[in-house]
């Protein structure tokens, strides 16, 4: 059986230079859970696997497995790899994600032949999942209250939700029919969080947004002589209709006075200031649901620093090591006069490679 208290408590990573930075032997396992995530068994025979992550996929994690093994009822399981580091004699493991397994296609032969399953994210339930009645948000209610409610009322668990006073300021409501993805997310974006993901060890989160800047660190990509990213990579820059002025307006009723929102790029020194690109652009949204000023606030920076990041991104390979999409970490290569701020956008692992590839996306300040 899985410990309940393991899954919850999500541990913090720091560089654990001595094991990680250094000549390794890394190796990949695979846990065979039921569908509440509880243990079942090693999972012998895996020959294969790929996993993907995008923080802008419809669902975040999955890729591919091919297994050769006794058969399995892959409809009542899920499959957990982890990754396993050994090095000065010393051992680290973290796990990749809690995926579900779909065969999609049979393969038939004199021998024996090999399974291939998709992996999908345990989020791909919340889309799966229509509401079987409709769901509001009244004027008042606790919304972290409202979203536990939802999520519980669904099945959806083990969860991990930050509990946030803030009550609604306006009242919104859901039809039936409608995905419990969305109405979870809307009702997240109502007081400033993330949208509800999943974590490595399966557990669904519902946190409050963070700024990048304001993130604790998962790592720090150093080009020393503990450097484990390859020294060849690539840098996009996208700067064509990226505003420098966001524009909130929220949602009203009855007699209530709408709440506005500006967020601007200040810094006349910031590439995009109005001066130095000859223009104002602005990014406006009008009816936001929100709780209150500081929170709409909130979002408009949120809003403007988002848009920043997209200009600058940087593709690199590593050698694999416990960061998720969304850590902050630190990039540097001095050659090239780079030490930058970022964000996990996205992730490639192979049982085939050596080396993962990930995708950084540079925080830029407003």
């Amino acid at each position: 059986m899985s410990v309940q208290l393991f899954l919850i408590d999500r541990p913090t990573w720091v560089n654990p230079a001595p094991l990680l930075a250094s000549n390794r032997e890394q190796e990949w396992s695979f846990k065979l859970l039921n569908q509440n995530d509880a243990l079942v068994d090693d999972l012998i025979g895996v020959t294969d696997c790929s996993l993907t992550f995008n923080v802008n996929a419809e669902v975040r994690g999955g890729g591919s497995l091919t297994y050769l093994g006794s058969e399995i009822d892959w409809h009542r399981h899920r499959i957990q790899p982890w990754m396993t580091v050994r090095a000065s004699g010393q051992e680290q493991s973290w796990p990749l994600g809690v995926f579900i397994p779909s065969r999609p296609r049979d393969q038939y032969g004199d021998a024996q032949e090999p399974v291939t399953l998709d992996l999908y994210d345990k989020s791909k339930i919340l889309g799966e999942i229509e509401a079987d009645t409709g769901y509001s948000l009244p004027t008042g209610a606790v919304v972290t209250d409202r979203v536990r409610d939802v999520l519980n009322h669904n099945r959806i668990r083990p969860l991990a939700v930050t509990d946030s006073p803030a009550t609604a300021r306006t009242s919104r409501g859901w039809e039936w029919g409608t995905s419990i993805k969305t109405v979870i997310n809307e009702m997240l974006d109502t007081v400033n969080y993330f949208s509800l993901y999943v974590d490595p060890y399966g557990v669904y989160r519902a946190d409050p947004y963070t700024r990048p800047q304001d993130r604790s660190p998962a790592w720090h990509f150093l080009d020393d002589a503990q450097s484990i990213y390859s020294p060849t990579f690539t840098r996009e820059r996208d700067e064509h209709g990226v505003p420098n002025k966001v524009v909130l307006v929220s949602a009203v009723e009855a007699d209530v006075r709408p709440l506005i929102a500006r967020a601007q790029i200040t810094d006349p020194k910031h590439p995009m200031f109005w001066a130095n690109i000859g223009q104002h652009r602005s990014y406006r949204r009008d009816n936001v649901a929100t709780t209150n000023q500081a929170t709409l606030d909130a979002m408009a920076t949120r809003i403007l620093e988002e848009k920043q990041r997209v200009n600058s991104t940087y593709q690199i390979e590593h050698l694999p090591i416990p960061i998720n999409i969304n850590d902050a970490v630190h990039f540097t290569r001095a050659a090239h006069g780079i030490d930058a701020l970022t964000t996990v956008q996205s992730m490639e692992l192979s049982m085939s490679s050596a080396l993962c590839r990930t995708t950084l996306r540079e925080v830029t300040a407003a």
